[in-house]
């Protein structure tokens, strides 16, 4: 864009200079003093027009450039929100897996808990019974022999 700017300020020199030629060329002969002087004072107009064509140039650039960072910076930060957000959601996804393995977990350890409180009651029960069945016996055998005596 500057190449252009700056093409654009030659060739605008360019056309004035040969402006001043022409008319140099087609005026009745001056003096050289008016020639220096109008030279000069095309030479100023010239170095006026091109300090400003720079000045707006670089002001352009500078909008430009800073409008450019702007964009960059909230790209950055929408990036940002989003990776924040993924996260987020990735975190809440885990969490409730968790979750859910601990209330499995959970469950299973309460049945198998349930299952063995069951079996030792149950195994409880039979040596009772058992006690109490070679008990009798014994008490049957003791009788009968207390009987023999």
């Amino acid at each position: 864009m500057d190449l252009w700017i700056f093409g654009g300020l030659y060739g605008l020199l360019l056309v004035l200079l040969l402006t001043l030629l022409v008319l140099l060329l087609r005026r009745p002969a001056a003096s050289p003093e008016a020639l220096l002087a109008a030279i000069g004072s095309s030479a100023e107009r010239t170095e006026r027009e091109l300090r400003r064509e720079l000045a707006d140039s670089a002001r352009g650039t500078r909008q430009e450039l800073s409008q450019s960072l702007a964009t960059f910076q909230q790209t950055l930060l929408r990036q940002g929100a989003e990776a924040t957000r993924t996260q987020n959601a990735q975190l809440d996804a885990f969490a409730q897996q968790l979750t859910l393995l601990q209330k499995l977990l959970t469950d299973t350890l309460a049945q198998q808990v349930q299952g063995l409180s069951e079996s030792n009651a149950r195994r409880l029960g039979e040596l009772r019974a058992t006690l109490e069945a070679a008990l009798a016996q014994l008490q049957q055998s003791n009788a009968a022999k207390l009987d023999e005596m």
